[in-house]
């Protein structure tokens, strides 16, 4: 009996021990689940934490590159408003600065360029003082012959010899040379006088267009000494620039005004040569014409009294 009841105790403890240990999985399997549904709610807040996080500090990084970049646009647009006003103020200043009278353009000149201002100068002093004299010989050349067309009218050669400062009367001297050198007059002494006045006359011609000569190359030449002072007053403007490394008004200008009052004191002293003297050669050819009609008026008298002579 005793071993009965100890084998059932056995059995019973057994049992009870195998019921614990169910309970005890099943309720570490509960324990488990739950604990398992807590955690992906737990880490879900964790990431809408961690997500909400990086948003706001997304956000204020995204403000302060934002004041970032607006204050040095900010700064860019100031600094061109105050470089554009600046470049207004020195415009200002160098057009109040910049004198462009030709006194300080030929002071401020480079050394060629005074050189070529001042051989245009005295190309334009050499052409308007040739011209007045030349005026002025011409004058009084037509002048003498006007009184001497009007003393020979009357075919009376001896009403030449007391005429004052005449060509007639120096013609006329010719005659009576030749007259006194000429033992027989024949055909081959008259061929002499004439040809004795043809000389003279042709002499005379000569003398009226004694300087016109430079006239002429004062206006051929003149032109292209202006244009040597033009480039080389454009050529020094732009060294001046390579040098100061600056393109302002205050540096282009002077260089190119000079080149200009070069080229424009060039056309100054060429053009009044060019009509000054076509105007000479002009009156030079009508003085011509009237002297020889003049000779040959003075040749007809002295021919007809050699004809009353030997009847």
């Amino acid at each position: 009996m005793k071993k009965f009841l100890a084998i059932i105790l056995f059995f019973t403890f057994c049992f009870a021990d195998s019921n614990l240990t169910q309970n005890l999985d099943v309720s570490i399997n509960l324990k488990s689940d739950a604990l398992l549904k807590s955690l992906p709610n737990n880490a879900n807040k964790e990431q809408n934490t961690i997500n909400n996080d990086s948003i706001s500090k997304t956000l204020n990084t995204s403000k302060t590159l934002e004041q970032n970049t607006t204050k040095p646009l900010q700064n860019l647009n100031l600094s061109e408003q105050n470089t554009t006003q600046n470049l207004a103020t020195t415009a200002k200043d160098e057009k109040s600065h910049i004198d462009m009278s030709f006194g300080s353009l030929f002071d401020n000149a480079h050394i060629v360029v005074k050189a070529v201002i001042g051989i245009l100068i005295l190309f334009s002093v050499i052409t308007w003082t040739v011209f007045l004299a030349k005026f002025t010989q011409f004058a009084l050349a037509f002048s003498r012959l006007k009184k001497d067309e009007n003393t020979i009218k009357n075919g009376d050669l001896s009403a030449l010899k007391n005429s004052q400062k005449s060509f007639g009367k120096i013609l006329f001297i010719q005659i009576n040379d030749e007259i006194s050198k000429t033992a027989i007059k024949n055909e081959a002494f008259k061929l002499r006088v004439k040809e004795r006045l043809a000389l003279k006359c042709s002499e005379f011609v000569h003398q009226s267009k004694s300087y016109t000569g430079i006239l002429a190359s004062i206006g051929s030449s003149a032109p292209f000494i202006g244009l040597f002072g033009t480039v080389w007053g454009i050529m020094s403007s732009f060294i001046g620039i390579a040098n100061e490394g600056n393109a302002s008004l205050s540096v282009v200008a002077p260089g190119i005004a000079e080149a200009l009052f070069a080229t424009a004191l060039g056309l100054v002293a060429a053009i009044p040569a060019v009509l000054m003297y076509n105007c000479l050669i002009k009156t030079g050819l009508n003085f011509n014409a009237r002297l020889n009609l003049l000779a040959s008026q003075i040749y007809l008298c002295f021919d007809r009294e050699c004809e009353n002579d030997t009847k």
